[in-house]
Formats: C-alpha cells, structure tokens, sequence
C-alpha cells in the first residue's frame, strides 16, 4: 500500500485535516493515517494540535467510502480499543517498541485490524522482543527518526525478511531526501509510509521529511511505474518493441 500520513500536521484544525483528506481522496494512495498522541504530549508547542474523537470518526467514514483504508498511529492506550472498529489499521509509533502494556492491547485488537509496528531507532533485538509479543502477523516499519540520507540504512530492510521470515517488512520515509523513497523500491517493501504536507502552511510538525500534497500524485505514480520496471526477475525470450532498431 502507498500510505500516506497526514500525522499532526493539520496543526490540530478540524477544516486543515478534512481539506488535506479530500485532497488525498483525489490521488493514487491507498491508505491515509493520522496521529493520536499520549494526553501530555498535548502541551507546550503542541497543546491544542489534536482533533476529537469524533472528527476522527467522520474522517475515516469520509476515506472508507472512497474506496481506501484509514488508520491511526496511536499513542494513548486509553483510546486504542475505543478506535478499533473505526480502523483498517493501526501503527504503532516506535517510541512504544518496549512499552508491554500498549504493545498487548494491540495484540488484543480486532483481527481484521492490521498492525505496522515502526521501528525507528530500535535494534534487531528490541525488534524481536517487540515482535514476539504477538500472536497474530504484524508489519515491521524500517525508519530511522532521522532527517539525513546517511542514516536511511535501506540494505536493513534486507537483513530484517531474513531475521524476521513471518513478518512483512514496510518502509517509512524520515528523509529530507525523498529521493530514497524511489531507492527503497528495489527492496522491495510490502508498504510505503510517507508524510504529506499543505504546501501552504508554514512548518508543520513533519516538514522536512513530507511530500506536498500537489506533488502526491505524481510521487504516487513513479512509485508504481518502478514497481514494475523492478519485474519479477524472470527473463523469458521476448520480441523488440523499440521503434526504429533491428
């Protein structure tokens, strides 16, 4: 799925958070995510950037009937169970990797509700401890929190499909070079997570790292056409279809 997060950066405005979803309706994506954080990270530079819960009802109505997924990434256990049947599915921000508690109400959610787990910073191990705590398939995000190419260490993705056989292993972009997104094609990632911006508004929480949302489209369209130039690897005998050469 080509996933795409709106996160906080509708700045906590019930009208910036519908007008980025009906923006994202029009596009190729799949799926559309937003963020429910922890109730005392509403504070500081933060307060007043969540919505209700009923404006995240609306909003997952609103993308269902179009024909693609919602989920949230979510923060506050207190609200997992209550959000479930409004989900197609959750992710699980990498801050919670070793939170125990958080990690078995997910495990508890519904079982058509599927779970990303992020991985951020984490290493392999924490990764399997993580891991071992469900009893159902989850998909591992490989992200770093990190803004610079340096750290995007796409080779990971390769060694985390052998070190984690059952688990699906999905990409999330942090990168202020979201060139890498196109690399990440040749591993072969079963999602794309990636932020999205109002290229109207100024600095939204995930800016350096978001694509505007009049670029999604085109950004969702080479995802797809190098998919497909990636093939299935098999070389079969085929005729020229290049005009003009023998």
């Amino acid at each position: 799925m080509l996933i795409a997060e709106v996160g906080l950066n509708h700045f906590g405005k019930e009208y910036e958070a519908f007008n980025m979803l009906n923006r994202l309706l029009e596009t190729k994506i799949d799926a559309i995510t937003f963020q429910i954080r922890e109730s005392e990270f509403y504070s500081g530079k933060f307060k007043n950037f969540n919505l209700s819960l009923s404006t995240y009802r609306d909003l997952s109505e609103k993308t269902r009937a179009a024909g693609k997924k919602f989920g949230i990434a979510i923060s506050d256990a207190s609200l997992i169970d209550i959000m479930d049947p409004y989900c197609d599915f959750f992710k699980i921000l990498s801050k919670d990797i070793d939170n125990s508690t958080i990690l078995d109400i997910f495990n508890n959610t519904s079982s058509d509700t599927e779970i990303f787990l992020s991985t951020g910073n984490s290493d392999y191990c924490e990764i399997k401890d993580a891991s071992d705590v469900f009893d159902r398939n989850i998909t591992l995000i490989h992200t770093r929190l990190s803004n610079e190419v340096e750290d995007v260490n796409l080779k990971s993705m390769k060694i985390m499909k052998t070190l984690f056989p059952n688990n699906k292993i999905a990409f999330g972009n942090h990168c202020r070079n979201l060139n890498v997104m196109y690399a990440s094609v040749g591993f072969d990632p079963s999602d794309y997570f990636f932020y999205v911006k109002d290229e109207e508004l100024k600095t939204p929480p995930d800016d350096l790292h978001a694509i505007r949302l009049n670029e999604v489209n085109k950004f969702c369209e080479n995802i797809i056409q190098l998919q497909q130039a990636i093939g299935s690897g098999l070389r079969n005998k085929t005729s020229n279809t290049i005009k003009g050469q023998l």
